[in-house]
């Protein structure tokens, strides 16, 4: 992983924590131009981009906190669906990225933690979930 200043870059093979932050999520339309080897954003009616005929395409952005440092991170719709579980939480949510392949044809992978649950054990929990010394 790079930074470019606070937007984060993924890397062939990086596999990274990241809390995001669910209640913030932005989508934009995004143009990529091949010349520039960039995307722009689009200005909606009148762009100059659209009016080139070149398409827009969407792209999702999040503030998240990786490794203890909060930066942004620009994602396409094959991620925010894979956070589809995420987008009825509020605040922030922990998940596992792993980063395959360079450019526009990187794929990621997301694994996101089930929460712990602490389990039940009738010889240290009482009748109401509380700990019983033994």
């Amino acid at each position: 992983m790079r930074n470019s200043g606070v937007w984060i870059i993924l890397e062939d093979r990086d596999v990274l924590e990241i809390s995001l932050d669910c209640a913030n999520l932005v989508t934009v339309y995004k143009h990529w131009i091949e010349d520039k080897q960039r995307s722009f954003l689009c200005k909606g009616e009148g762009c100059s981009w659209c009016l080139q005929k070149f398409p827009a395409r969407i792209r999702h952005q999040a503030k998240v906190i990786i490794e203890g440092e909060s930066l942004m991170w620009e994602f396409g719709e094959e991620v925010y669906s894979a956070l589809a579980k995420l987008r009825n939480v509020e605040g922030w949510k922990k998940f596992t990225i792993t980063h395959l392949g360079y450019g526009r044809k990187a794929r990621d992978i997301i694994t996101v933690e089930a929460p712990r649950q602490k389990k039940y054990n009738k010889y240290t929990s009482g009748k109401y979930g509380h700990l019983v010394n033994t």
